[in-house]
């Protein structure tokens, strides 16, 4: 176990220490919660803002030129990418294609929190849903069944 997660744990035991039984569960419900929407919201800003990631694809010499604050992207991508955060709302890459804000995941955990109460609280399930979204589906109702959020 690294000093990072031993840390998390020591925080986690302190924050719990001297509860109910009762508002244990509560807090673990709700630390559940959070960490549900943390993970759609991480899930959504890959799918809908890939180019804050597109970093970690360049090679060497793109690496070089990014270092010197210039995009090794295409002119073309870098004006799509620029138009579509735009309509969006959210801020424009640096110079060197670099996200210098951290808007876009604020936008996403927005969303994810949402979808996911629409979820929980929705009498239908979307149209046509995939396996996946099911599954999903049923397990938060499952999990937060009968929950105040």
């Amino acid at each position: 176990m690294n000093r990072t997660r031993k840390e998390e744990l020591r925080r986690h035991t302190e924050a719990r220490m001297g509860k109910s039984a009762e508002e244990v569960a509560k807090m673990d419900m709700m630390e559940e919660y959070r960490n549900e929407i943390s993970r759609l919201a991480k899930k959504l800003h890959i799918e809908n803002f890939s180019e804050e990631y597109d970093f970690m694809y360049d090679d060497h010499a793109d690496m070089i030129r990014r270092k010197k604050g210039e995009n090794p992207m295409s002119q073309e991508y870098i004006e799509q990418i620029r138009i579509k955060r735009l309509n969006l709302g959210v801020s424009q890459l640096s110079e060197s294609g670099m996200a210098v804000s951290d808007d876009t995941m604020n936008l996403c955990l927005k969303e994810a929190e949402e979808i996911i109460k629409s979820y929980l609280s929705a009498e239908e399930l979307p149209e046509v849903p995939d396996y996946e979204t099911l599954q999903y589906i049923f397990n938060l109702r499952r999990r937060f069944r009968d929950k105040e959020f």
